[in-house]
């Protein structure tokens, strides 16, 4: 009897020792749990200059994936691995620290097919992982291109001539105590200039689609041009202007109604600098074009640079 409590007593303490000593060191296998991942791929369709694509149909076949992993702030491509239906590693483009610990990259892929995010510590063992699909391709980059290039070619065009208006507009301030030209004034000299220094090569310049992200898509405008000899047409300005001076007199406002009115003529005959070839890069928002094809409208098309800001006078 002695003896059984003896044997129960030691049972007892052998418990509670072991409880103990795993309080302090416990087994990480059997309390360890891998943390939640948030993850989606919605959009398809990336290149740019660090990753360009040698046709539009392989730029298709990369899918963005936008990911969070619960409790884990700070993440490296080479703690992630995307593994297809056959286990083979897929390279990851361009890992992007977003906000809220969230994480976003671009890897080549299939349309609607599985694969698997692994997130690993490092030695490499597996920490955390999530499958996901692929969308199917929604972006038709030759499709974007086409749509893009109609809606650019009108709208560039649109933003010149403002352009030219405004410029015309601001250049002439200073002769606002004298005389205020007119509108028709004003488009009279809008229109010369487009006629002579812009209408030819803006007609040739082509536009083509040469990069796109997660956001937008950027359009290269190439186009050859003459630009006009400012220095010398305000030369002829000047000489035109100490003219009438002498034959008006004291009239400043004839004076300057009489060069407005000549403007236009002065810019048609005036000389062209040598011609250069030109680049210029237009973005617009991705959502834009790719929710409206192919009926987009022209007044959708919200956002796009101004690339001859610094060739207009």
């Amino acid at each position: 009897m002695k003896i059984k409590k003896i044997l129960i007593i030691a049972a007892i303490s052998i418990v509670i020792g072991l409880i103990a000593f795993f309080n302090f060191y416990p087994i990480p296998t059997l309390l360890e749990f891998s943390p939640h991942v948030s993850i989606k791929s919605e959009i398809n369709g990336y290149m740019d200059a660090k990753h360009p694509a040698k046709n539009y149909k392989e730029a298709e076949n990369r899918y963005y994936v936008e990911f969070s992993i619960d409790d884990v702030h700070s993440i490296s491509s080479n703690e992630l691995k995307i593994l297809d239906q056959n286990n083979k590693k897929q390279d990851i483009l361009d890992l992007e620290d977003k906000q809220d610990d969230k994480y976003g990259f671009w890897f080549a892929g299939k349309p609607d097919t599985k694969y698997k995010l692994v997130y690993t510590d490092i030695y490499s063992d597996t920490k955390a992982e999530s499958n996901f699909t692929t969308p199917s391709n929604n972006s038709n980059f030759s499709e974007v291109n086409k749509v893009g290039q109609k809606l650019l070619k009108k709208r560039v065009e649109e933003n010149i001539r403002d352009r030219l208006i405004e410029n015309i507009k601001d250049n002439w301030e200073y002769i606002d105590i004298y005389y205020t030209p007119t509108e028709k004034e004003v488009k009279a000299i809008a229109d010369a200039y487009w006629n002579t220094i812009i209408k030819d090569w803006y007609e040739k310049s082509q536009f083509k689609l040469s990069a796109a992200n997660d956001s937008s898509y950027e359009f290269e405008m190439d186009f050859q041009w003459s630009a006009p000899d400012m220095d010398a047409l305000n030369k002829i300005i000047d000489q035109r202007e100490s003219q009438l001076k002498n034959e008006f007199k004291n009239d400043p406002k004839k004076v300057y109604q009489t060069i407005i009115s000549e403007l236009p003529t002065m810019i048609k005959e005036m000389p062209r600098l040598k011609k250069t070839e030109e680049k210029a890069t237009l973005h617009f928002d991705r959502a834009d074009i790719d929710s409206e094809i192919p009926t987009v409208d022209i007044d959708n098309f919200r956002k796009t640079t101004d690339p001859l800001k610094d060739l207009i006078v």
